[in-house]
């Protein structure tokens, strides 16, 4: 286990209920420098950062939505998500991150309004260096599972004075798949290791409480074999649970253009469910990129279309009743 930190959200609380939660994930693709040579520590002088454009263009979605509870992929660092949502979200929400393994300036943050009577509890994976009573597919010269990390939110409804758990969010960004041969069994160990915190985490909450797996899995969620201990841990794709399900054909959340061949377009983001208690899918929706009239835009066509979004992930919005 590596770092974590607990504290209530700090309201007012709203009146109106708030058994129905509005999720949104979105690989933001940085908030304010897009050089993947960056680390996380400070932003690089003389770097190419997104423009004042593009980041109105990722905000965008975000208002038009107006989630309770988000998990952005791709953030630069605690600093970076606290001032975009300051300064194009109305400081609405709380931040919480620990910065993960990566260097390159893309962390994994969860957002959660302020005026929800929760209590967060953030824990941390991104010391783990082994898994037990789990097979393990080391990567040479990578001593941690995680690349970046698998930050556990634990959300405690505030009631009566005593927190009483509602569901546990697990936030991921697995292993990239960037020309490298070896990233596919990184990604299966990294979802083993997913497998085997859920197996831990229902040893101490139980086989009822709703746990929840989003963020960007760097492949096919659907159909790549080595997510295969996910769906061992019971997950359901949110897509397949909607009483309007998505068509297969179209839950692409992520463009790219190759050198050769068509374009790929393909479910890298996921929203997932797992557990025996009472929760309710009510909608699962992917959410178009949006112009400045905030009319939907229509899929890239080529790699200069693409570079030019504000993100080359399109954001997955989830509505759950617990």
């Amino acid at each position: 286990m590596g770092p974590s930190s607990r504290r209530a959200i700090p309201g007012p609380y709203r009146k109106s209920s708030t058994k129905k939660l509005k999720f949104l994930e979105f690989n933001m693709l940085n908030l304010f420098e897009r050089d993947f040579s960056l680390t996380d520590k400070k932003f690089n002088k003389g770097t190419d950062v997104k423009t004042e454009a593009q980041r109105e263009a990722l905000a965008r979605i975000i208002r038009k939505s107006d989630p309770d509870i988000m998990t952005w992929v791709e953030v630069e660092n605690y600093r970076a998500a606290e001032l975009f949502s300051d300064r194009y979200l109305d400081k609405k929400y709380q931040v919480f991150l620990i910065e993960g393994n990566d260097q390159r300036g893309i962390d994994v943050a969860v957002l959660v309004k302020k005026d929800l009577p929760f209590e967060v509890e953030y824990r941390s994976l991104k010391d783990l260096t082994e898994i037990k009573d789990a097979p393990v597919h080391p990567q040479q010269g990578e001593n941690k599972v995680f690349s970046r990390d698998l930050p556990m939110a634990i959300f405690r409804r505030l009631e009566d004075g005593v927190p009483r758990e509602e569901f546990i969010l697990l936030s991921t960004h697995y292993k990239s798949q960037r020309g490298d041969q070896g990233s596919f069994p990184k990604r299966l160990q990294q979802a083993e290791a997913t497998e085997l915190a859920v197996r831990y985490l229902r040893q101490e909450f139980g086989e009822e409480l709703p746990i929840l797996l989003t963020g960007d899995f760097n492949n096919n969620v659907p159909t790549s074999p080595e997510f295969a201990p996910i769906w061992r841990a019971g997950f359901k794709d949110s897509f397949d649970l909607s009483p309007n399900p998505i068509p297969k054909d179209r839950r692409g959340t992520h463009y790219y253009f190759p050198m050769k061949g068509p374009a790929e377009f393909n479910q890298l983001d996921g929203f997932l469910i797992s557990g025996q208690g009472k929760y309710r899918v009510e909608s699962a929706l992917i959410l178009p990129h949006l112009d400045e009239k905030g009319l939907a835009l229509p899929h890239p066509r080529n790699y200069g279309e693409r570079q030019a979004r504000a993100s080359d992930h399109l954001a997955v919005e989830v509505v759950v009743e617990f």
